[in-house]
């Protein structure tokens, strides 16, 4: 039975791939049942911080070479529809993290 590999293993994989300016090359080509797996993969570790800019460099070229084929696959449309939502998710917090951080400057500077 196929496991499948550990998140640290593909994060290598990956970044050796980036190394190699090679990312897109292994992504393209590919058939909806191969192409799966890497859009559940970069959904679950998107939301990691050790994980998202990889995710964020995959997550484009999927976008780039397999979003007009989502009209015809209601999972590859799901697969990018919760891609969209993670990413969502992620700059919202993003962007309340950097207003709390405001906050705190604030009350540091106006203390002193």
């Amino acid at each position: 039975a196929d496991q499948p590999a550990a998140p640290l293993e593909v994060l290598t994989l990956l970044l050796a791939l980036r190394h190699r300016s090679a990312v897109r090359a292994a992504l393209e080509g590919r058939d909806e049942r191969t192409v799966q797996p890497i859009l559940k993969w970069v959904c679950a570790h998107v939301v990691d911080p050790r994980y998202v800019s990889a995710c964020v460099e995959v997550g484009m070229h999927l976008i780039e070479l397999y979003a007009e084929y989502a009209g015809g696959s209601a999972d590859l449309a799901d697969g990018f529809r919760l891609l969209r939502r993670r990413v969502g998710g992620e700059v919202e917090k993003a962007k309340a993290a950097c207003e709390t951080g405001g906050m705190v400057d604030g009350l540091i500077l106006g203390a002193a």
